[in-house]
């Protein structure tokens, strides 16, 4: 079954700068909770997390997003997972620059 437990290679749009691509690595490991996530991507100063939960079927996560402790922003951010697990694709917000989901997406490394 396709998982999204790995290291990926992803790009995402910001809010305050929409026609600039951010590229981030993110890796995503099992939680210690059933059946959530858990991600992290480098960030000046501490990494920034993801976390949250799986739906049933293992294709979607519903992930919080913090980059508070390196001077960012929190949100949310969903993904979902290609059927052969080597891609995924989502889109984020956060209230730091309104509530326009913007997209991000990736491939496993």
């Amino acid at each position: 079954m396709p998982s999204f437990i790995g290291t990926w290679s992803t790009q995402r749009y910001r809010h305050d700068q929409p026609d600039t691509l951010e590229p981030i690595t993110l890796t995503i490991a099992a939680d210690s909770v059933p059946d959530h996530l858990d991600g992290a991507y480098a960030r000046p100063g501490p990494d920034a997390r993801l976390y949250g939960p799986v739906d049933p079927g293992g294709r979607v996560w519903f992930a919080s997003v913090d980059e508070a402790a390196s001077g960012g922003f929190t949100g949310a951010v969903r993904f979902v997972l290609s059927d052969d697990g080597q891609r995924l694709h989502g889109a984020w917000t956060s209230p730091a620059f309104g509530y326009e989901p913007q997209p991000w997406f990736g491939e496993r490394i």
